[in-house]
């Protein structure tokens, strides 16, 4: 019979074993934990508020702790600190925090061989590294290092190895399914992450790693909707790496408001918000934010890559673009992408930029499927907004109908051909393009334009001047005007048609002097070709629009050349 007012005991030992941080630390924070020393309630108290991602009021106490105000507290609370300033990516803290406990350990050895990693001192990585010894946590430690040097099948092995050993550990599952997620086995890493999903359905870090798969095998709505369905609103709210993915599932959508405050947290957020900045011209933001960050994995070479290729094409300077093909070419030879996906499309851009585009063809020319570059620390996936077009080598047929609808290969692989001379299947991967941003850019308008010149056809060239940006009509004309006096014959009207709209906004003499030679050319060419043939409607009519362009200038050689051939038209047009 309970005595009325006395209040009920709770053991908050109930709530850790169903992973209820909130409820033990309540029931901890109560003070009804009276079988509990004052030190052992902190600890547990410091514990689930590391769980609970509070990581300031964990290292608060633990200083508590630390301060000596409490003798039987255990000499290895230096080494819980140092793990909080981990987590709060306060490297060097955590690193001092660690050396300050004189007794070496397992667990010492492997919180600076992680701080270490972070830090990029490799020297220490490998100090701390053979300290490493054949326990299961030493274990996953050498698998984390692995897995963030991008050695994806050897971390797998090692995963695979331990489940084997292990199979009540259902936590190895999604550290293996994030091996095969960065490997592009989507379907293998699905087939993982559900051994650990039937055994913690609610588990936030399952439906993370979901969602990326999904976003990979489907599109970002099907990674939406996964977590939508296993996250509510506070975890959304709340989980960095949960509101980094929605930003990103969401192509974008509150990158700035987002973004810059996980940079420090979350190493794909400053290559994220890198991209983000790209996408919408922001070049300077992107190098300030990227100014002294080195490559310190394949992702990072490549924002970087893309960087100095942005910054390069805007400056017109050699040394940002050798920089930009510097960074691509050390994805597509490094021993751990060189097969990848993501290595085979560094590789091409690292000929584009060698102006190498014949083997840019060859790379290109095979099968392709898309992908979206990320970067995953051990144990968290996170995703990124930014398609590319990267092969795999697998029948072409099977996957071309997919491709057709492609623009990022379509523009790629029909630059490298025409680049290559093959304007006939240049033009064809060019007319795939369909979006208006790509197809409004001067290097689009300029290549496909050359591409009608080449297949014969000016007058579709020609139709391509229909934009309202200047610029871009000004270096079309300039292309029209010498590819078409290059090629002869009939594209030579499109040449005087275009030397004739340029000295209009110029006045400059060569322009005058192209008009002219494009003029004579024309004539040349029809008078030779009525030697075996009949003059056509079309053909007086290209002489009539080439007579009044030179009559209509001020010069006394345009005007005489425009009576000769008046008079050679007039007396064909009469014959007819």
């Amino acid at each position: 019979m309970a005595i009325k007012g006395s209040i009920p005991a709770f053991d908050f030992k109930d709530y850790l074993e169903k992973k209820d941080y909130v409820g033990a630390l309540a029931v901890l924070d109560s003070g009804y934990c009276d079988h509990l020393t004052n030190v052992d309630r902190l600890l547990w108290i410091a514990y689930c508020s590391f769980r609970l991602k509070h990581y300031n009021r964990s290292k608060d106490v633990y200083l508590e702790l630390l301060s000596g105000m409490h003798e039987d507290a255990p000499l290895e609370i230096g080494l819980y600190i140092a793990i909080v300033h981990f987590y709060l990516g306060s490297y060097l803290d955590a690193e001092k925090a660690a050396l300050s406990v004189l007794e070496d350990s397992e667990l010492k050895h492997r919180i600076l061989l992680h701080i270490s990693r972070a830090l990029g001192d490799e020297t220490k990585v490998a100090k701390y590294r053979q300290y490493l010894r054949d326990s299961k946590q030493d274990a996953l430690s050498a698998a984390a290092i692995e897995l963030y040097r991008g050695r994806y099948k050897e971390t797998a092995d090692v995963y695979e190895m331990m489940i084997a050993q292990q199979r009540d550990d259902c936590a190895l599952n999604v550290y293996l399914a994030e091996c095969y997620f960065k490997m592009d086995c989507y379907d293998l890493s699905l087939e993982a992450l559900s051994v650990y999903s039937r055994a913690f359905p609610d588990s936030t870090i399952a439906a993370n790693v979901k969602a990326c798969n999904m976003f990979r095998l489907c599109d970002a709505k099907a990674a939406l909707e996964v977590l939508e369905t296993h996250c509510d609103e506070k975890t959304i709210r709340e989980n960095e790496l949960i509101r980094h993915n929605m930003v990103v599932f969401n192509e974008g959508e509150k990158a700035l408001k987002v973004f810059p405050g996980l940079v420090h947290k979350v190493p794909e957020a400053r290559l994220n918000l890198a991209i983000y900045y790209f996408r919408n011209g922001e070049i300077d933001a992107a190098d300030e934010l990227l100014d002294g960050f080195d490559g310190t994995c394949p992702q990072s070479h490549v924002v970087l890559g893309i960087l100095n290729t942005m910054i390069g094409q805007v400056k017109r300077s050699e040394e940002y673009l050798k920089q930009a093909q510097s960074h691509f070419q050390s994805v597509g030879n490094s021993p751990s992408e060189r097969d990848t996906i993501l290595g085979r499309q560094c590789m091409v851009s690292s000929l584009f930029l060698l102006k190498e585009y014949e083997d840019a063809v060859i790379y290109l020319g095979l099968s392709l499927i898309l992908l979206d570059f990320t970067g995953c620390p051990p144990h968290r996936i996170t995703a990124d907004f930014v398609f590319f077009a990267i092969m795999v080598p697998t029948k072409q047929d099977s996957v071309k109908p997919y491709l057709a609808s492609d623009d990022s290969f379509n523009w790629n692989y029909g630059i490298a051909l025409a680049a290559s001379g093959k304007f006939d299947e240049a033009l064809e991967a060019l007319q795939f393009v369909s979006k208006e941003s790509l197809k409004s850019d001067l290097a689009y308008v300029l290549w496909i334009a050359k591409c009608w010149l080449m297949n014969d056809a000016p007058e579709k060239a020609w139709e391509c001047l229909d934009t309202d940006d200047n610029a871009t009509s000004y270096e079309l004309l300039q292309l029209i005007a010498n590819e078409c006096y290059k090629i002869g014959g009939h594209q030579f009207l499109y040449s005087a048609r275009a030397f004739n709209a340029l000295f209009d906004i110029d006045k400059f003499p060569d322009y005058l002097n192209g008009l002219t030679g494009a003029s004579v050319g024309l004539f040349r060419y029809l008078v030779v070709r009525m030697k075996g043939s009949t003059i056509t409607r079309e053909d007086l009519d290209a002489l009539t629009e080439v007579i009044e362009m030179l009559e209509n200038s001020s010069s006394h050689k345009c005007r005489t050349i425009a009576k000769t051939i008046l008079k050679w038209r007039t007396q064909h047009a009469c014959s007819q």
